[in-house]
């Protein structure tokens, strides 16, 4: 809302001066989405985690869904079956995403995912997306016996010892 008044000053003996209030109101955002971001945490590299975006009307007049492109500096997020665009979204009405995180190797990752539309207000909605790898534990070898002794063998023949490993 923005508000103000316009000043008129004249040579008018019952009105010297004239005031015109004004008040101005923008039309409301209708795009919006739920989350604000998306924080897919820390899951094992090779495992996939998938999340859902709400992208809302919730202006008063129709809104078309133009793209949604992901820009990721290190690569690791998709659309898991994305809507067919352009998509007109009615008053109150929204559509879900699914957004997979699959990372590939051990690292943290980011990117966005840029909702596009014909709102006037934000025609451009960034929600940024995180994930991270758990880091792999460390692997530990055990072998019983710890120690094969063969003994004396005899020239020409063979002993078998087995040694489980776990």
């Amino acid at each position: 809302v923005d508000r103000g008044s316009l000043t008129i000053e004249s040579d008018d003996p019952d009105t010297p001066v004239f005031r015109v209030q004004m008040v101005g109101q923008s039309p409301p955002s209708g795009i919006d989405v739920q989350p604000l971001s998306l924080d897919f945490g820390s899951i094992p590299q090779g495992a996939s985690k998938t999340l859902a975006l709400y992208i809302l009307n919730k202006g008063n007049t129709t809104i078309t869904l133009k793209a949604l492109p992901l820009t990721a500096p290190s690569k690791g997020f998709s659309l898991t079956s994305p809507p067919k665009l352009p998509l007109t979204l009615q008053p109150n009405v929204h559509v879900v995403v699914q957004v997979t995180f699959a990372p590939t190797a051990n690292q943290v990752y980011s990117g966005t995912l840029d909702v596009q539309s014909t709102d006037l207000i934000r025609p451009s909605l960034p929600v940024p997306l995180t994930g991270q790898v758990i880091p792999a534990p460390p692997c530990f070898l055990k072998g019983t016996p710890t120690i094969a002794n063969f003994n004396a063998v005899q020239l020409g023949t063979s002993v078998t010892k087995t040694i489980e490993f776990m």
